[in-house]
């Protein structure tokens, strides 16, 4: 009987371990809890932490503190926002794309990061990820969307979906893009939006006293963007900025600038700001469009995938669970860390360890109780050792 109870002890430990484990090795998903779906495909707290980081401050900034008006403003852009990972998943996967055939290419992509910009130190990297609102899980997704993404355009060329003949390419471009530059200045924080429109006022106004150019200022690092002062200014179409800004820059007659005008964009911190533009059109000329004929065709192309990229986005949607309603988009708690594999075999052995430790003491209670049951004489027994001293 006393066998057995050991035995049930031992299986009892042997159940709490087995308990134990699934827990841990959960807890090296808790970064990537789901929020929702788009899709059917489910929506991390991580992503959805990204977006919310990226646009807060400058919208509580434009909202002036009101908070209900915050929140509501921050809901509209990330439901803007969140479904586009999913819609390019789900035109590349229209074209044979999928995530799992890139696995090998994003970890080769965040290696070469660490080793390039963290010199090989992985807790720099960490931490650097962290500083800018991500994590691991969600860098490696947008960069495996990315990676597909960039392998659209050869599958769009060889599917004969579009025409790419070199008179079609040309006629695309002088009916389809503009060409322009602009200078911009981003609010990075609520106190520059006063600062950066002074600037850009008195930019405006040396330009069109001729005492400066658009160029001219650019170089000077009136531009807060990683702009190209050359002159050869950028070719866009519909759909490729933001509504206010195309609004602005195909209002324009070739040579005109246009007013200092506020829009959104991605500083140089990659987050969306608050920003104030200055757009200047020029012209797209045939000999512009020769000398830059393989940019236009691959500009062309993109325009194809984009518009039908667009047409996925209005066919989908951001479904939130639960877990999404109970959150306070102006309060998110960072993203629980993750274990990494070498803490998870840690804590693992740790368990273990512990485990053999409470067997092991068991086993010796038991055999030292064993020992004090030999050792202590019987009544009987000693009676009779008194006897035989007589």
């Amino acid at each position: 009987m006393k066998k057995r109870g050991i035995f049930i002890k031992l299986f009892a430990v042997l159940i709490a371990l087995l308990t134990v484990f699934p827990m841990l090795v959960s807890c090296k998903k808790r970064e990537k809890a789901v929020i929702g779906t788009v899709n059917g495909q489910d929506v991390c707290y991580d992503e959805l932490y990204f977006l919310v980081s990226s646009y807060k401050d400058s919208v509580l900034a434009s909202c002036n503190g009101d908070e209900a008006l915050a929140r509501q403003e921050l809901y509209n852009l990330v439901m803007e926002d969140i479904v586009a990972n999913y819609a390019i998943l789900s035109l590349c996967s229209d074209y044979g794309l999928e995530l799992d055939s890139v696995k090998n290419e994003v970890k080769d992509q965040i290696a070469l990061i660490i080793t390039q910009n963290f010199a090989n130190n992985e807790k720099a990297f960490r931490k650097d990820l962290e500083r800018n609102n991500l994590t691991e899980h969600y860098l490696k997704f947008v960069t495996g969307v990315d990676l597909l993404y960039s392998k659209l355009p050869e599958k769009y060329e060889q599917s004969g979906k579009i025409n790419i003949g070199e008179e079609n390419i040309i006629d695309f471009a002088k009916n389809n893009f503009i060409r322009v530059n602009h200078i911009v200045r981003f609010n990075d924080s609520a106190d520059m939006d006063k600062a950066n429109l002074t600037v850009m006022n008195k930019a405006l106004e040396d330009i069109r006293s001729g005492s400066d150019t658009m160029y001219g200022l650019i170089a000077k690092g009136i531009s807060k963007a990683f702009d190209d002062p050359s002159g050869d200014g950028y070719l866009i179409t519909k759909g490729a900025m933001r509504p206010e800004y195309e609004d602005v820059a195909f209002a324009l007659e070739v040579g005109e600038v246009s007013e200092v005008f506020k829009s959104k964009g991605k500083n140089n911190s990659d987050k969306y700001v608050d920003c104030y533009y200055i757009i200047q059109r020029l012209d797209l000329t045939d000999k512009y469009i020769e000398d830059n004929f393989y940019e236009l065709k691959s500009e062309y192309i993109n325009t194809s995938i984009n518009t039908e990229l667009e047409a996925k986005r209005e066919t989908l949607e951001f479904v939130p669970n639960e877990k999404f309603l109970e959150l306070d988009l102006l309060n998110l708690p960072k993203p629980r860390k993750s274990l990494t594999v070498f803490g998870l075999i840690m804590i693992i052995v740790g368990s273990v360890a512990i485990v053999a430790a409470v067997v092991f003491m068991i086993i010796r209670k038991n055999s030292l109780k064993k020992k004090n049951i030999h050792a202590v004489p019987t009544k009987n027994g000693a009676n009779n050792k008194k006897l035989r001293r007589k």
